[in-house]
């Protein structure tokens, strides 16, 4: 993982259940698509509200497959 997070967007310590990963966010959301595309098992930890971004972006994306991409919604302008 160290490869593919830099250090200055956040601290990983390795730690006996595996490697805990210490970072800011501005948007929960945002950042589930984050630790979704690092494409490993994760387990978030704290706070709360990161706990339930995941999962609003795996039904918001499994909605979007089920619907051909209909149900998505608008893409938002960066």
């Amino acid at each position: 993982m160290a490869r593919r997070i830099p250090s200055a967007a956040a601290t990983l310590v390795q730690t006996a259940e595996g490697v805990l990963l210490e970072t800011r966010a501005e948007r929960f959301d945002t950042m589930a698509g984050y630790l979704a595309g690092l494409g490993c098992p994760l387990t978030v930890h704290h706070p709360a509200e990161l706990r339930e971004a995941p999962i609003r972006l795996s039904d918001r994306l499994a909605s979007g497959a089920a619907s051909g991409g209909r149900d998505m919604g608008p893409v938002r302008g960066r």
